[in-house]
């Protein structure tokens, strides 16, 4: 673990707990000097959380590319919650017209009765 990472300008990523082995390995292979943690997540697995200086983006992603390593970017929250907020439009738009058309319905039969 390299501490000094933290006092220049650097990025994080996760990878699955079974894929940090491998990872690890080619790091150290690749002498590319890194920080970790774990994080446990209960709902889904467990994450290690990489911190690397910012200069070796390019070749962290080449090696997370060539040994098939999918990385999940805490970075990319912004789009995450672009997403859900997509989702929850839908949900919203879907609650209101089940909700008119109930309505609706509702009135037609005390107009009928």
């Amino acid at each position: 673990m390299d501490f000094k990472i933290f006092e220049k300008e650097h990025f994080k990523t996760l990878i699955l707990f079974k894929d940090s082995i491998q990872f690890e390995n080619l790091l150290s292979q690749n002498e590319i000097p890194f920080s970790t943690d774990v994080i446990s997540n209960t709902n889904i697995s467990d994450y290690r959380r990489y911190y690397f200086l910012e200069e070796n983006r390019a070749k962290i992603n080449l090696i997370l590319k060539e040994n098939a390593i999918i990385p999940l970017n805490e970075n990319y929250g912004v789009s995450d919650l672009q997403q859900s907020k997509k989702i929850y439009k839908i949900y919203v738009i879907a609650l209101l017209s089940i909700f008119i058309i109930l309505f609706g319905i509702f009135y037609l039969i005390k107009i009928i009765s």
